[in-house]
């Protein structure tokens, strides 16, 4: 941790990447885990589960790619230096 590849660790594509997976899982974690009681509390909006589901799942992919974004940024800026 001493010599960081990137000054800055927004601009690490890594760190995007594990924030990403951790948001994504522990969001996903909690709904399945309260699973029961949210059917038995919402059966007539069982829709509004799967949108909130569904919005950690868009977060997830839209991170990765910001992620992947700024790996190839990071790679074609290093190719013009050599």
């Amino acid at each position: 941790m001493r010599t960081l590849p990137e000054e800055d660790l927004l601009k690490f594509p890594m760190f995007w990447i594990n924030t990403a997976a951790l948001i994504f899982f522990s969001g996903t974690f909690i709904l399945s885990y309260l699973m029961d009681y949210i059917m038995a509390v919402m059966r007539d909006q069982f829709v509004h589960f799967w949108t909130f589901r569904n919005f950690f799942r868009f977060a997830f992919c839209l991170v990765l790619a910001y992620a992947g974004w700024l790996n190839l940024k990071t790679i074609r800026a290093t190719q013009r230096l050599n």
